[in-house]
């Protein structure tokens, strides 16, 4: 104890263990139970002291023992959490260069891989074959036609380019003319017309074209009155602008009065009805057709219309890349439906290698 303090007079107190030295301290009281021996309240259970110090050491106070003990803990856990987590650390790195000396002797970067693994197998002409049979057989079964093969449909198409600018042809009233498969006949009538609610007859002429072949003909007619100008009362009459089948007739409007009829130009494709099927899909636009043929065209009630983008076919038969025959005789041989036209493509003179016909690769 402190030289400087006399000790009180000898109380009875707590009976303390063996070895245990009391601390002095200001605020310490011999009356004082000892707290390391007193009862839990809550327990009654006498809590555990703790292993008294070695003879000869210093007193340490119970605080200061306790958070000495804490921090000690909790560099113990940190000491070893850092270990494990630089252990792992180093694992990871080991395991990241084999996985990296492995993918370079193998000649393969990780990039790769991955876009080897996602990029799917080009299809086959074999498979491209099987779709193509199917639309074929498609068709067919809407239309109750005879299926054809792939070789009949890899035959070349006919084609006649019998009237062109450069020499038209002219057909008086009351006159007929047989071109190729077709057969002209220049008819004037009298037609009673409706034209803002008051009728009036007055005479018409009109341009009846006959194929009287034995396959549909694909064609394309340039026709006007023979006098020249732009007729001033147009009538339309609906037609199929597209395609006309073995035996049918249409009637052509040509201008109101009588008049002879200039052909200007005509180019034909005989084609299989399966391939007429396909080729009626087509807009008339696609392929130069406009004014008063394109506005009469009629392919007929169940006919659904391609939505091919005619500007690329357009630009290219304006410019003379290609002709009129070139993308008709694609279309008889492919659904607009599933094969958009290759640019690359001319009329077939001779058997085609193989259908459908694949697109040149882009450069």
């Amino acid at each position: 104890m402190s030289k400087d303090r006399k000790p009180a007079p000898e109380t009875p107190g707590p009976i303390l263990p063996p070895g245990t030295r009391l601390v002095d301290s200001p605020d310490w009281d011999r009356a004082a139970p000892n707290l390391e021996i007193v009862l839990d309240p809550k327990r009654k259970v006498a809590a555990p002291a703790p292993e008294p110090p070695k003879p000869g050491g210093a007193a340490v106070p119970r605080t200061t023992a306790i958070a000495l003990m804490i921090g000690v803990g909790l560099a113990i856990v940190a000491g070893a959490g850092f270990g494990l987590w630089k252990l792992l650390d180093a694992n990871r790195d080991t395991e990241s260069a084999a996985l990296a000396e492995t993918q370079t002797e193998a000649g393969v970067e990780t990039g790769a891989v991955s876009a080897v693994e996602v990029e799917p197998a080009p299809v086959t002409q074999q498979e491209l074959e099987t779709l193509y049979r199917g639309h074929v057989l498609e068709t067919a079964v809407a239309l109750d036609l005879d299926p054809l093969t792939i070789e009949e449909l890899r035959q070349p198409n006919a084609f006649s380019h019998p009237i062109s600018y450069g020499s038209p042809k002219i057909i008086a009233p009351g006159s007929s003319k047989r071109i190729g498969p077709l057969t002209f006949k220049v008819r004037v009538d009298t037609l009673s017309l409706e034209r803002r609610g008051i009728i009036s007859k007055g005479r018409h002429t009109t341009l009846v074209v006959t194929n009287n072949g034995e396959q549909p003909l694909a064609y394309r007619l340039f026709m006007r009155k023979a006098e020249g100008g732009e007729c001033k009362s147009p009538v339309v009459f609906n037609y199929d602008a597209m395609v006309i089948d073995p035996g049918q007739t249409f009637d052509i409007s040509v201008c109101g009065g009588s008049h002879s009829v200039e052909v200007i130009d005509l180019r034909m494709l005989e084609i299989t009805a399966l391939g007429a099927a396909w080729v009626r899909q087509v807009p008339p636009e696609v392929v130069g057709l406009l004014g008063m043929a394109a506005r009469a065209h009629d392919p007929g009630p169940d006919v659904i219309a391609c939505k091919e983008d005619a500007a690329e076919i357009v630009r290219a038969l304006d410019e003379h890349l290609v002709d009129w025959e070139d993308v008709i005789d694609f279309y008889s041989r492919h659904d607009c439906q599933h094969y958009p036209w290759p640019s690359e493509y001319r009329l077939a003179t001779e058997a085609l290698p193989s259908l459908p016909i694949r697109p040149a690769p882009q450069p």
